[in-house]
């Protein structure tokens, strides 16, 4: 398991986050906030 952690953005903002991943493969990515992982908050992280 790898885990990241970023912190909240407010709306109508951007961040721009930097990961380095030592190989390819896809990665799930999910919302760790109350109620947004369940809102449909995630997704798959694609490494080339």
């Amino acid at each position: 398991m790898i885990l990241f952690e970023v912190e909240a953005t407010p709306a109508g903002t951007s961040v721009t986050q930097t990961f380095t991943f030592e190989k390819a493969g896809r990665y799930q990515i999910i919302c760790t906030m109350p109620g947004h992982f369940a809102a449909g908050m995630k997704g798959i992280l694609t490494v080339s």
